[in-house]
């Protein structure tokens, strides 16, 4: 299919600071150069992954007794390539689209034709991952979707302000509450607002005004499981993926997903939401996302939610976030179709410190190394 895939998990950081080049934090360069192999998995043997120059120099050995053992037990995947130079390319699909990402796969000699595809369409895709666009969902969720009828709640939409008395009613409203950053990276930039005292908390919410123009804040939630619905659009339609079932390491740090298939996640969500109210949240999204996103952005996206226990009872809040890219949760699904796991179900991880030791019969999605490995046990 010709597509080239690159894994940059700091693209949100990336449409956080607004810049059209920036350097990202240490760690965050790190989990992009040495999990770059994981977007093997998502391809074929006409595809390509663009992986850094410094991995194939600091791990070369590694990287290709890594790709031969993968291939001779999963089947044969994409070429693994530092530059696009005179490569035959169809189709780009970094992990995430944003100025930055432009001007990286400009210097790697991305087809002018297909780049330009995409650069007047960089602006609207910030907007749009900008948290306002997952409280719109919740809205309109609200509007088409009957939720008394399944015994619980319309969800409540994240409220944005940019005044310091306006977070301060919304404290005393609520219990419980999150502050959240319009942008952020792997939960990084969403925090308790109730733990903090009213000092604390009206200077974080006044920093992140002043670099990121609003803040948002949120009801919070005795949360029971996190997981997704995972989509997949083109030329402004929308097509169902799947699902993702997935769990954070600490606090909101995303930590793994649950590697089985669709029908068994459905099986588990089905013990404690209404299945027929599922389905009415799917067969809503795929109205509402491209009535909100129209043909600006092609590829994967995700829409996390959450089960969580109101007044005794389970409930779903169906729009958490909104993430206009690719997600962990494509990739365990992927992972699941080449192992063959649909009807078992096993664990994928994302590990800090990659020289730990794990069963014999894990899989380790990208080569091992001593920053931090991506497992399935």
């Amino acid at each position: 299919m010709k597509r080239v895939f690159l894994y940059n998990p700091a693209n949100d950081i990336a449409l956080a600071t607004g810049q059209r080049r920036f350097t990202p934090p240490r760690q965050a360069e790190l989990l992009c150069r040495y999990g770059a192999p994981v977007m093997w998995w998502l391809g074929d043997g006409s595809d390509y992954v663009v992986v850094p120059p410094q991995l194939f120099e600091e791990n070369g050995d590694a990287l290709c007794g890594w790709l031969q053992q993968t291939e001779k037990k999963f089947g044969p995947g994409p070429s693994l390539v530092t530059d696009l130079q005179g490569l035959d390319v169809e189709s780009l699909q970094p992990w995430g689209w944003s100025y930055d990402m432009f001007y990286r796969l400009q210097a790697l000699s991305a087809p002018q034709a297909l780049l330009m595809g995409w650069m007047h369409r960089l602006d609207s895709i910030r907007n749009l991952s900008h948290r306002r666009t997952a409280a719109e969902i919740n809205r309109r969720f609200a509007a088409c979707i009957d939720f008394g009828r399944y015994g619980q709640m319309p969800p409540q939409p994240a409220e944005e302000t940019t005044k310091m008395a306006e977070v301060e009613c919304f404290a005393k409203k609520y219990g419980g509450f999150y502050i959240k950053s319009p942008w952020s990276s792997s939960g990084r930039g969403v925090v308790r607002g109730d733990m903090m005292g009213r000092k604390q908390l009206l200077a974080r919410c006044e920093g992140i005004v002043r670099h990121q123009g609003s803040v948002m804040l949120e009801k919070a939630y005795e949360k029971v499981d996190d997981f997704a619905m995972l989509f997949e659009t083109r030329g402004g339609r929308v097509r169902f993926y799947g699902y993702s079932l997935f769990f954070n390491a600490r606090g909101a740090s995303y930590g793994g997903n649950v590697i089985t298939g669709d029908k068994k996640i459905r099986e588990y969500l089905g013990r404690k939401i209404n299945g027929n109210l599922l389905d009415e949240v799917c067969d809503s999204l795929m109205r509402i996302l491209p009535e909100i996103i129209g043909d600006v952005y092609d590829g994967f996206m995700g829409v996390d939610m959450m089960v969580v226990k109101e007044n005794g009872r389970y409930a779903v809040v169906p729009c958490v976030e909104l993430n206009l890219r690719m997600t962990m949760g494509v990739i365990a699904h992927a992972v699941c179709e080449r192992m063959g796991t649909g009807d078992s179900q096993r664990l994928m991880k994302v590990v800090a410190g990659g020289r730990q030791d794990f069963g014999n019969d894990c899989v380790h999605l990208v080569p091992r190394n001593g920053n931090f490995d991506i497992v399935v046990e």
